[in-house]
């Protein structure tokens, strides 16, 4: 006989923000929350940025950060298929992979 189908997770995946999301563009918090619901928890870095603080951390002078466009993440899940799935996605203006998560 088949094995039974596994059961649907009683924990969905969740996001952590370190940083405040309330500055950040709808769109692009619509984005982290679909990622968080397709490919596993998300745990949020950097989002927005003052331009003195951009520059503090090395970001570059015209930081999609600063304008609330960008956000840092790591991913607790299928991160190759999460980029796939990013690079398709009509709304994100670009992806910068740092290798590490």
């Amino acid at each position: 006989s088949k094995p039974a189908p596994a059961a649907p997770s009683l924990t969905p995946p969740k996001i952590t923000w370190t940083r405040r999301p309330d500055c950040l563009d709808h769109n692009l918090q619509i984005v982290i929350d679909e990622l968080a619901e397709r490919f596993g928890d998300v745990l949020v870095t950097s989002t927005c940025r003052t331009p003195e603080h951009n520059r503090r951390v090395g970001g570059v002078k015209r930081s999609q950060h600063i304008g609330g466009h960008a956000v840092d993440f790591y991913l607790i899940g299928n991160a190759r298929k999460a980029r796939t799935y990013l690079r398709a996605h009509r709304t994100v203006g670009g992806l910068g992979y740092y290798g590490n998560g």
